[in-house]
């Protein structure tokens, strides 16, 4: 018996989640022997009067035994780029590598963190320890970069 292959697109024209709208959510996906990739393009993201247009998301992962893979997990939203990489397991908990930047006008960040910044702010570091308690260790770059509030 061979290994399962689906392949489809979810698509959604409101899903609501802890105070956020996603509207006009198209997503794309493969699954093929325990591994999963997934694209989705313009999707618009609501808080209030405030939204985002999240330009691309680019995922590919693995499941097996219980443990998640993130081979690639890649989110363009306007002036923001968020780049994820590593593994979460229930056993020996996380192990993933965080790069997100934002340049420009800050319009993802300041949605995203509900404080109005502005300019370039960079975050690089690691995600480690269990899932129930995770730990992160990185560096925090800006500059110049406004803050206000």
């Amino acid at each position: 018996m061979s290994a399962p292959v689906i392949d489809g697109g979810i698509k959604a024209a409101s899903l609501s989640f802890r105070g956020m709208l996603l509207r006009d959510a198209a997503v794309s996906f493969a699954y093929r022997s325990g591994a999963i990739s997934g694209k989705g393009e313009r999707l618009t993201l609501s808080k209030g009067d405030a939204r985002v247009v999240v330009d691309d998301i680019d995922a590919s992962l693995g499941y097996h035994r219980g443990a998640l893979e993130i081979e690639r997990l890649i989110v363009r939203a306007e002036d923001l780029l968020l780049r994820l990489e590593g593994r979460t397991d229930p056993a020996t908990g996380l192990d993933m590598s965080l790069h997100a930047e934002s340049t420009g006008n800050g319009k993802a960040l300041s949605f995203l963190t509900s404080m109005p910044i502005e300019g370039v702010v960079g975050v690089e570091g690691r995600f480690s320890g269990a899932i129930t308690t995770p730990r992160f260790d990185g560096t925090l770059h800006a500059g110049p970069a406004t803050v206000r509030g």
